[in-house]
């Protein structure tokens, strides 16, 4: 049955995505931006990349503050997608609470008040937490950090619509490979360098390709949302995952070691404090980058590999 899909940060990564396969399965798509992207910008470039029919394409600009300017984009469709999130490493909370909070508990009450048949939202493995001490806790010691925290919140306001009536689903995704923008953090990191060398440290962690999770959550793979799906298809070493990035870059491999991680972590901090970077480099971004992370997978047919050698070219060919 042909559809007519509201989905929210539609020229983001995981957004952009979406829209593709959403076209490609003949539904109406309403795309929800804050800004009109231009002629040149990823989102285009990825649906020209898949050669997608666009008729079926409404481009929204909406300020996601202006509840009426919400509730006018959303009224009427059979499905939202909420992927509008705002991802911040330095520890900086106020936007991010303003973009996975505040924005999720205002777009599932638009969605209670218009009877939204469905509503779907992208949370994060991150949300899961950690361990510490027999303890689930959060904070910025820890990997997950702040932007987990602010994702598990979201996730509490679609549970919260859940027991008031709305049909919903939550899906946390590991690590999503695909074609991306290349200010996106996963560009920078197939396309990073150190001496020409393709980077890794010690941790892993699941993967999944932008596709096949979206062609899952317009299936609505899950139904429960008080059990939120974990969308990993392969648990994969990072020194996996460089010697792939490496072998199709024609490069080789460099191993960094959790010491220089805390090096530059302090290099960072000095950096800030004296203005000459913007960005810290976290504590709980490096337990990330060190830690052996493995999650349950879902049974479905993934290349990562594939998938990342199509990122690469796709980067690669100037499509940024």
């Amino acid at each position: 049955m042909m559809k007519t899909i509201a989905i929210t940060g539609a020229n983001g990564m995981m957004g952009a995505h979406l829209v593709v396969q959403a076209l490609q399965q003949q539904h109406t798509v309403r795309a929800i931006v804050r800004q009109a992207p231009n002629a040149d910008s990823f989102f285009y470039k990825l649906i020209s990349h898949y050669q997608c029919d666009i008729q079926k394409l409404e481009l929204i600009c909406c300020n996601y503050e202006d509840r009426q300017a919400l509730s006018d984009a959303i009224n009427g469709c059979d499905e939202v997608i909420h992927c509008a999130a705002k991802v911040n490493f330095d520890g900086k909370i106020k936007d991010m609470i303003a973009a996975n909070v505040s924005l999720s508990k205002r777009i599932v009450n638009i969605c209670i008040e218009y009877n939204i048949p469905h509503v779907s939202y992208l949370s994060s493995i991150a949300a899961i937490g950690q361990s510490f001490k027999g303890k689930y806790t959060w904070g910025d010691k820890h990997w997950n950090g702040l932007y987990g925290y602010t994702k598990f919140l979201g996730e509490l306001e679609f549970l919260r619509a859940y027991e008031e009536g709305l049909d919903c689903s939550i899906y946390r995704p590991g690590v999503i490979v695909g074609p991306s923008d290349d200010k996106h953090p996963f560009s920078k990191m197939i396309m990073k360098s150190v001496v020409g060398k393709a980077p890794y440290t010690n941790g892993s962690s699941g993967f999944i390709s932008a596709t096949l999770l979206a062609k899952q959550i317009l299936a609505q793979h899950n139904k429960s949302p008080f059990a939120p799906s974990v969308m990993v298809t392969a648990n994969m070493s990072y020194k996996n995952m460089a010697e792939a990035i490496a072998q199709e870059r024609n490069i080789g491999t460099i191993h960094i070691s959790k010491a220089a991680l805390r090096f530059l972590q302090l290099l960072t901090w000095i950096g800030k404090f004296v203005g000459i970077s913007k960005q810290r480099l976290r504590s709980h971004t490096v337990n990330s980058l060190t830690s052996e992370s493995s999650y349950s997978s879902i049974d479905a047919s993934d290349d990562i590999v594939e998938s990342l050698k199509e990122s690469i070219n796709f980067v690669g060919n100037g499509n940024r």
